[in-house]
């Protein structure tokens, strides 16, 4: 009988180790999950930043050679 509860014993701690195991890869997916979007809204915003910088840097042209247009027309 008491051999009996220990086989039972042992049949039951794998179950609960491989529960206890699963809840604990459960979270590390859900911090890895976090991390990988973080990382993606990060490199989106790094995207949108260098477009915006891009889009800037061709409206200054313009607008200086918008200005420098005005200038020559002053002088006429």
């Amino acid at each position: 009988m008491f051999s009996r509860i220990v086989q039972q014993q042992r049949q039951r701690l794998p179950q609960t180790t491989q529960q206890m195991r699963s809840y604990a890869t459960s979270d590390g997916f859900k911090e890895r999950e976090q991390g990988e979007e973080a990382k993606y809204v990060h490199q989106q915003e790094q995207a949108k930043l260098k477009e915006l910088r891009e889009k800037e840097q061709q409206q200054q042209q313009e607008l200086a050679k918008t200005q420098a247009e005005i200038n020559k027309a002053e002088k006429k």
